[in-house]
């Protein structure tokens, strides 16, 4: 669960890496739809907000398992213009017939490291980010990342060619705008310009296992449908709201070994509510922090 932890942190810094352009282009919503979410506070130098995490496995009982945690967090950049990021989630977890356990994640990002906490007795574990994305062949320059961009998924839907494969649809109603997009990823990632998004990468970490991966992750994850849904407030033109989700109905067969179900369904939705532009992101180093394993 670290790992996805750090991946989700980085993810969430890398979707601003790439602004959406005027031509960009999404069945359903016309020019200014798309202006509207452009101009919703994404350039804003801090972004506060309540936070939601879930996550559920269902269906296969050997395979259940379920997270719910929730809390508070910040983007901003500090003076020179790297990315600062703080979070604070609780909550539960349980797998199987276990019992619900108390879990927590918490985040810092100052100086290009990320550090981490999953439970009190691990203590902070540190990742210098700037490797990290290195060794992910990606650019280790996030001076470009930061501040409420990192949450501007036009740009990350437009930068990985998304756009394409996706429908989207709004509706108007007491002063706000929501506008629901759907993601057809299980089509994208039986697409050519996945295949060769894989082979890029298999080139750049000389992995050439990446290449072969792309076809398998096609079939295994051909349901795979990210729905992102979005409330701007009209009068101020700055989002509110942001809700993203992951849903996916994987085959049985597809798994293999001792499944007892005929598919397992798994669910993804992280939540940004009560979002706030402006003001100061304060973000300490913390205590005791230690070097994390690779």
């Amino acid at each position: 669960m670290r790992q996805f932890a750090i991946l989700s942190s980085v993810l969430l810094l890398l979707a601003g890496a790439v602004l959406a352009q005027a031509q960009m282009a999404i069945d359903g919503l016309d020019e200014a739809d798309l202006a509207l979410l452009n101009a919703s506070g994404m350039d804003a130098d801090t972004l506060h907000f309540d936070m939601s995490l879930s996550a559920s496995v269902t269906g296969d009982p050997t395979l259940a398992m379920g997270v719910e945690l929730a809390g508070s967090g910040a983007f901003g950049m500090d003076d020179m213009g790297l990315p600062l990021m703080t979070m604070d989630l609780e909550g539960s977890s349980s797998a199987g017939e276990l019992e619900d356990t108390p879990a927590a994640v918490r985040l810092r990002l100052v100086d290009n490291i990320l550090y981490l906490l999953m439970n009190e007795e691990d203590g902070w574990q540190v990742t210098p980010l700037d490797e990290g994305l290195a060794d992910a062949g990606l650019p280790a320059d996030t001076s470009e990342i930061a501040g409420a961009q990192a949450v501007d998924f036009l740009g990350w839907l437009e930068s990985l060619g998304l756009d394409g494969f996706s429908s989207g649809a709004r509706s108007d109603a007491d002063g706000m705008a929501r506008v629901r997009i759907e993601v057809d990823m299980g089509a994208w990632l039986r697409s050519p310009a996945f295949a060769e998004l894989m082979t890029v990468a298999g080139d750049m970490t000389e992995d050439e296992s990446l290449a072969a991966m792309g076809p398998m992750l096609g079939m295994l994850l051909q349901d795979l449908l990210l729905t992102i849904d979005s409330t701007v407030e009209l009068d101020s033109g700055l989002m509110r709201e942001m809700a993203l989700n992951l849903g996916l109905a994987i085959d049985a067969a597809a798994l293999g070994g001792g499944a007892q179900a005929e598919t397992t369904e798994v669910s993804l939705t992280l939540s940004f509510d009560n979002m706030r532009y402006g003001g100061d992101v304060e973000v300490s180093v913390p205590a005791d922090a230690f070097l994390a394993d690779a």
